[in-house]
């Protein structure tokens, strides 16, 4: 017999996105959001708009948000609504940059408790810029690291596996450690964004950590379960009210039809946080579902394995 998790696993209101600009200075060649140079810096999203956002999401049980783009960093408003999550209180507030750039603001005090995540996609500098379609990105990003190291900030950093790094994971990763960036997550590539070689985003391809009653909300304003599942928006911050579109039948839907897709691939996945499960992977998760992620099919957060094709990745040693 087949024991489903309740419906109360689903809705822990738990992680937010904040997409805050489509433009980046690179253009890596499996972007989930095709961002890149030519996309604009300012989003549709008023700075206002956006304050309000993360007043209603904490009002709502939110504890985590992560500010993610495009670049984010390059968005010129991201002090002041990093300035209101820290007034707010969130539990854990993320930057998800490709860490070009720092900006002085962030080496200040009151930002030194902030989580810093990016994405390293080889030890070698050649096919890092390869990927980023960017020269220089390694050395910059790099740099960049090590600064944030020696100024104490909690970093993790993600290694995507695809045809141009593929099986470099291992060196990266002791790369990584070896500056002093001690967490570092795994997950292949995705087909979404610039990644979709198929010209259209199948939800097979989502992890289901997006039903569980987290969100995104796009620089368009558009709200959906995870950055993933854009393609999937069930509703505008524009024209309703966040609480709304959270308790909307729209947002029920996508969120049942996910569970069923990941409940027949495997209804003992932990995605689900299904206490029958009975894996144990390391610590080590993909980097894109939010910060902290635990492999613990059962961790209080509900969290487990972003991979969704698996309970672990290649990597992870059980």
């Amino acid at each position: 017999m087949t024991v489903q998790p309740s419906e109360s696993h689903f809705e822990s209101k738990n992680m937010l996105w904040l997409e805050v600009t489509n433009f980046c200075n690179l253009a890596c060649t499996h972007c989930y959001n095709a961002s890149g140079p030519a996309e604009p810096l300012e989003p549709a999203v008023s700075t206002e708009q956006y304050r309000e956002i993360l007043r209603e999401t904490r009002d709502m049980g939110f504890r985590r948000i992560q500010f993610i783009g495009g670049e984010p960093l390059f968005y010129p408003h991201l002090k002041t609504l990093v300035d209101q999550a820290l007034a707010l209180g969130f539990d854990e507030i993320e930057i998800f940059s490709n860490l070009t750039t720092l900006p002085a603001w962030l080496f200040e005090e009151p930002y030194r408790s902030l989580k810093i995540a990016t994405s390293l996609y080889s030890d070698d500098s050649k096919v890092h810029d390869k990927i980023s379609a960017t020269k220089g990105s390694f050395d910059r990003t790099v740099a960049s690291l090590k600064r944030l190291v020696a100024a104490g900030f909690a970093i993790r950093a993600g290694f995507i596996e695809m045809g141009a790094n593929k099986g470099q994971f291992e060196r990266t990763r002791e790369f990584l450690k070896s500056i002093g960036v001690d967490e570092v997550g795994y997950d292949a590539v995705r087909e979404f964004g610039r990644a979709d070689q198929n010209a259209g985003a199948r939800m097979e391809g989502l992890c289901g950590h997006c039903s569980q009653g987290n969100l995104c909300i796009d620089v368009n304003g558009n709200v959906s379960g995870c950055i993933m599942s854009k393609p999937w928006a069930f509703g505008n911050v524009r024209s309703s009210s966040l609480r709304e579109l959270f308790d909307s039948d729209d947002r029920r839907k996508f969120a049942h039809d996910l569970r069923e897709i990941v409940r027949q691939r495997d209804p003992f996945a932990p995605t689900l946080c299904n206490p029958y499960y009975q894996g144990n992977c390391a610590p080590q998760c993909a980097p894109s579902c939010g910060p902290q992620q635990s492999c613990n099919p059962c961790s209080p957060l509900g969290s487990g394995p972003c991979n969704p094709n698996g309970r672990c990745s290649p990597y992870d040693k059980k």
